[in-house]
């Protein structure tokens, strides 16, 4: 296990975004001394004690700073924007992560642990195995996938000249992320939600916290060092489950209605009011599940916070942000 003191210092990329202020949180409580990698127009909103740097992972130059002499990297930053320019997402998500590894090789002498956050968008929404696991071939289904996909690539490619560690989180919730889960809620809330497909496929959800875990984990446990690991929230919740579960939370009927995955986008690409873009809907749709077997034996990691009591969680934090 990786020893933790009071001089260890951790670089977090991405600290403005959701997950990332999460993570901040969280190392300061470790008594971490906490540096942030904020891009241009970034939220710089942070506790006195976190160390701010600009920088945009897409010039080395400008990460050097931030990198130089610190003991642990936690590469959150990435673009997620499934409309985005294929391009801009690779400049981003893919040279800007060997961007940050190769700062980390010129400036970071005595790292002790880079970790990757990737995405289980690697497998893309159609997995080649049911349940999906680390040896499951990658087969992104989208733009955003293909490049979190040739960034792992690259991770790989350090394995000699850094303790490298990728997780994969499935789709995080919790406190902070509001896209797609708010629209769903007042769309519930005006009983205009429908089930996409039959409402029997299962959405992998893990909540903030227990990918907080599992990041803190990966840069403790030595047996992480070279390997890869999907996070999940260890529940496979239907469609319909989940739908139900949060009309009970928001006192409302849930829905019975289903329409077909094709025509639920057409009605997106149409209409401008459900809020929805048609990632959201292909995660409604699709079926995924994912095995955590190799996280728990490997990095001892143990999901805390059941569905039941996420989607409460969210759906309090709905009704506090829309009508607080």
């Amino acid at each position: 296990m990786a020893k933790k003191s009071r001089e260890n210092i951790a670089l977090v990329t991405g600290a403005s975004g959701r997950l990332g202020r999460h993570l901040v949180e969280a190392l300061l409580k470790r008594n971490f001394k906490v540096r942030a990698l904020l891009h241009a127009g970034a939220d710089t909103n942070f506790p006195k004690k976190v160390e701010i740097f600009p920088g945009d992972v897409r010039d080395i130059k400008t990460i050097e700073p931030a990198v130089t002499g610190v003991n642990f990297v936690y590469h959150l930053a990435a673009l997620l924007d499934y409309s985005a320019p294929k391009k801009k997402l690779f400049e981003i998500n893919a040279h800007g992560t060997k961007n940050m590894l190769e700062a980390c090789v010129r400036k970071a002498h005595s790292i002790g642990r880079f970790i990757y956050c990737s995405s289980t968008a690697v497998f893309g929404k159609r997995p080649l195995e049911i349940p999906t696991n680390e040896l499951t071939p990658c087969h992104p289904t989208d733009n955003y996938g293909a490049s979190k996909l040739m960034a792992e690539k690259v991770v790989g490619e350090y394995k000699k000249k850094l303790p490298v560690v990728i997780v994969r989180p499935a789709v995080i919730y919790g406190r902070g992320f509001t896209e797609g889960f708010f629209q769903v809620f007042k769309m519930l809330e005006k009983g205009k939600m429908r089930m996409i497909g039959s409402g029997e496929n299962v959405i992998p959800f893990v909540h903030v916290k227990d990918v907080i875990q599992a990041l803190l984990l990966a840069g403790e446990r030595e047996k992480a060092v070279g390997e890869t690991y999907i996070i999940a929230g260890g529940e496979n919740k239907t469609q319909k489950e989940l739908l139900e579960m949060a009309s009970n939370e928001l006192n409302v009927k849930p829905p019975e209605e289903k329409i077909h995955h094709l025509m639920a986008r057409l009605m997106v690409k149409f209409s401008s009011k459900t809020g929805f873009g048609d990632e959201h809907i292909d995660l409604l749709a699709s079926h995924r599940m994912f095995s955590i077997s190799k996280a728990k034996k490997d990095l001892g990691y143990s999901p805390k916070i059941k569905l039941e009591e996420g989607v409460r969680e969210m759906v309090e934090y709905f009704r506090g942000v829309s009508y607080g």
